[in-house]
């Protein structure tokens, strides 16, 4: 009777524990775009409400665009969307040119001490994600950003405010998903 006893009061206990001791399960997801559960309730409930959302081209994905952008060829700048793939817990920043008919080959830029520039190609997730932080870090310097180098016939990207705080408050709310800094 004693021993059923202690079996009764003790085997509960001893499957809590090694219920409790095993490793989360493997994912063979990148972790560079890897999306937590709470970091993607944090965005789903408190930061969508500043995107709108268009139709999504593909099953499992979800586009977010900033309300803040301004959809005026007039402008020229880099349109960042959020991509958010449920199916993989995953996220993506996809850029996309808005006022050239055509994709640049370089990017150019000018801060108050420094000058250069940077080859664009069209790329993978990486490049895609490359691109993101290397323009983010010229618009928190407020660089202006041009297609040439010729300052005198090349208009400049992100001329408007609205597109520079667009861009960067995409990349806060994508950093702050993905858990990156």
């Amino acid at each position: 009777m004693f021993n059923k006893l202690l079996l009764l009061i003790f085997a509960p206990i001893l499957l809590f524990f090694m219920a409790c001791s095993e490793a989360p399960p493997e994912t063979d997801t990148d972790s560079s775009f890897y999306v937590a559960p709470p970091d993607l309730l944090y965005f789903r409930n408190i930061r969508q409400t500043a995107y709108s959302n268009p139709e999504s081209p593909k099953e499992g994905l979800d586009l977010y665009i900033q309300n803040r952008w301004v959809e005026d060829e007039a402008y020229l700048g880099i349109k960042p969307t959020l991509v958010i793939n449920w199916m993989e817990d995953q996220a993506y920043i996809m850029l996309q040119w808005q006022g050239v008919e055509s994709n640049p080959d370089s990017i150019w830029w000018k801060t108050d001490t420094a000058t250069g520039s940077f080859a664009w190609e069209d790329g993978n997730l990486e490049k895609q994600w490359a691109y993101a932080r290397q323009i983010r870090d010229l618009l928190q310097q407020n660089a202006q950003i041009r297609l040439s180098p010729n300052a005198d016939t090349d208009r400049i990207a992100f001329e408007d405010s609205g597109l520079r705080e667009a861009f960067l408050i995409t990349m806060r709310d994508y950093l702050k998903l993905v858990g990156g800094n």
